[in-house]
């Protein structure tokens, strides 16, 4: 554990363990800088450091050393693409290649390598009425770009069997059908809405974040215990029902509801089961 000495004049970290460990940057970057003591700036917080090992240390520099910068081409078509979904949804920012890390961003990733890149903007856009057929089976898409042009779309069977995404983007589109056979996936945003009562959203445990624009329909979360507060309050406080609607949790996730968070969802007419 990283060891902290603070004066009135500055913050200083350094190792526990002697001359056998490191301090290194905590955020993924392919340029790591390895100190013994460090003096942080006024930017900087004990978390943005984190301590390795020696043999730790010698894999990093191995991978630093094999980096080589993407092409300009590539990082090009990246921004841009990044650019115009920023522009078409109204999203805050939802990636770019990062000069400073030199991995590409997208969707709360920050280390995606140059062929993760190459494989997402390959998949293609997804258009009206194209989603099933243009994602089913992609086993290389760790995230994806929004769909465009799909507000208020209505798609079957989303992501089916896309074992390694971890982030699905679903800016405006509302689901028939659950994710299956996508074991890495962790946080879905942009959900519009879900069709059909008690909907599962997901046939895997994993799912820990979960953004639904406008519930009108009861949903089925009983096999995700790991579904965050943040996240059930989120989608209390969007949703859109005019009928008295339901949301199911794991029993684990059950027993951890906060009552603000019953007496908010009661005001919205949602109970939560289990």
């Amino acid at each position: 554990m990283i060891q902290i000495n603070t004066t009135a004049l500055y913050t200083e970290i350094y190792t526990s363990g002697g001359g056998d460990s490191w301090v290194t940057q905590s955020a993924p970057t392919n340029f790591h800088g390895f100190w013994k003591r460090k003096i942080l700036t006024t930017e900087e917080s004990v978390g943005d450091y984190r301590e390795v090992t020696e043999a730790e240390k010698t894999e990093l520099e191995k991978s630093d050393a094999a980096w080589a910068r993407p092409s300009q081409v590539l990082i090009d078509a990246w921004n841009r693409k990044c650019n115009y979904c920023q522009r078409e949804y109204s999203l805050r920012i939802i990636g770019c290649y990062n000069e400073d890390s030199g991995f590409f961003e997208l969707n709360g990733l920050l280390d995606i390598s140059t062929q993760e890149a190459i494989d997402i903007l390959e998949a293609g856009d997804c258009q009206r009425g194209s989603c099933q057929a243009l994602y089913s089976c992609n086993a290389k898409m760790r995230t994806n770009f929004p769909a465009e042009h799909m507000a208020g779309i209505e798609v079957g069977y989303p992501f089916y069997y896309c074992k390694n995404i971890e982030v699905i983007n679903a800016t405006n589109i509302a689901w028939r059908f659950p994710v299956f056979g996508a074991p890495k996936l962790h946080t879905i945003i942009g959900l519009a809405d879900v069709m059909g009562d008690g909907l599962r959203i997901a046939d895997q445990p994993s799912l820990v974040n979960l953004t639904i624009m406008g519930l009108t329909r009861s949903i089925d979360l009983g096999n995700q215990p790991g579904i965050t507060m943040e996240s059930l309050a989120q989608i209390v406080a969007n949703a859109k029902n005019t009928k008295e609607i339901s949301i199911k949790l794991h029993a684990d996730v059950f027993a951890k509801l906060p009552p603000e968070l019953v007496d908010s969802a009661a005001t919205k007419n949602i109970t939560f089961t289990t």
